[in-house]
C-alpha cells in the first residue's frame, strides 16, 4: 500500500488529471494493452473497479504451497457472486486492479485500507 500511495503522489505531482489508476504488484508482467483493456472494461461496464486474476508462476515448493490459498479465496468469493452489482460485498484480485480515481477518493483513499 505504501508503494502504491507513493506512486499516486507522484502522479498527482505531474499536474494533469488521471481518471483511472492501475494498482498492481511489481512482479507482474502485463501485456502492452493491459491498462487500456482494463479502462475500456471499466467504462463499458460502468465499474469503479475492475481486476484480473493473473497466471501464477509456481516453480519453488513455497510457491506451490501458497497457490491453494488463492484457489480457496475464489471458493469463498465466487467470481459470479462478487461481480453481481446487487450484492453489498465485492472482491478483487489485489495484484491487478484498475480503479476509478474518484471512487478511491470517495472511499477514503489507500491509507484507509492499509494495515496499521
Amino acid at each position: 500500500m505504501w508503494a502504491q500511495s507513493q506512486g499516486i503522489a507522484a502522479i498527482d505531482g505531474l499536474g494533469f488529471p488521471v481518471d483511472y489508476l492501475l494498482l498492481t504488484d511489481a512482479d507482474i508482467r502485463h501485456p502492452a494493452d493491459a491498462a487500456s483493456q482494463l479502462v475500456a472494461r471499466a467504462i463499458l461496464e460502468d465499474r469503479d473497479l475492475v481486476s484480473l486474476v493473473v497466471r501464477l508462476r509456481s516453480d519453488s515448493s513455497w510457491e506451490k504451497a501458497l497457490i491453494p490459498v488463492f484457489v480457496f479465496f475464489a471458493k469463498l468469493y465466487p467470481f459470479a457472486w462478487v461481480n453481481n452489482v446487487s450484492n453489498r460485498k465485492a472482491a478483487a484480485a489485489g495484484g491487478c486492479m484498475m480503479v476509478r480515481r474518484a471512487a478511491l477518493v470517495e472511499a477514503g483513499g489507500l491509507n484507509r485500507f492499509a494495515a496499521n
